[in-house]
């Protein structure tokens, strides 16, 4: 507690005042506030890690990001397994879609890394996810999760390169590796106000 105060410590068996320039970052998937007040986590502490605080929902919560994490997760773990695959299936991501999650992003990451090192095609399959996927009821799971999913990241990644770049279409195209016609067309097509 005294480090993260004052930001200084003593080392062990030394009289030396050493300063430190730290700054903490800390996780829980506990609820901090009845654990404070059952007494299995210290207050004073809490409220020197408290700064700021941020709430991530489960991944149940938030499907809309499910379609760009399968994405993301499966350009890494093909890369490293050295294969050719283009893609995860309909009916695959139907079934990652109406998965409950719960061991949240850590749980979808580890059946991407799964399928790809088990595929033996170019697209992984509802029979290459583990058999609990098989079971699952998908009725109802929105068919344009991934497009939305996909224009969404895309529409946040153009507005935040133009924020940066003060609004200069120019430079944001050539930082995003599009010419300005191309930029064009997507500030259109996703209705990115700039």
């Amino acid at each position: 507690l005294h480090v993260i105060q004052e930001k200084q410590l003593t080392p062990v068996g030394d009289t030396r005042i050493i300063p430190v320039d730290i700054r903490i970052i800390a996780a829980t998937n506990a609820d901090l506030d009845s654990r404070i007040k059952s007494g299995q986590f210290r207050e004073d502490l809490y409220y020197r890690l408290n700064v700021i605080e941020l709430k991530m929902p489960s991944l149940r919560e938030r499907r809309d990001d499910i379609p760009v994490l399968i994405k993301h997760y499966l350009d890494i773990f093909k890369k490293e397994a050295g294969k050719e695959i283009q893609d995860i299936d309909y009916e695959a991501t139907q079934a990652l879609l109406a998965y409950d999650w719960p061991g949240n992003v850590r749980e979808l990451r580890n059946t991407i890394e799964r399928s790809v090192v088990l595929t033996e095609g170019g697209v992984i399959t509802l029979h290459d996810l583990p058999d609990k996927f098989r079971t699952l009821d998908v009725e109802g799971v929105s068919t344009s999760s991934l497009r939305q999913a996909l224009d969404g990241f895309e529409r946040d990644y153009i507005k935040r390169s133009m924020a940066e770049n003060k609004g200069n279409k120019e430079e944001t195209a050539q930082k995003l590796g599009v010419d300005l016609a191309t930029l064009y067309r997507k500030l259109k097509k996703l209705k990115v106000d700039v």
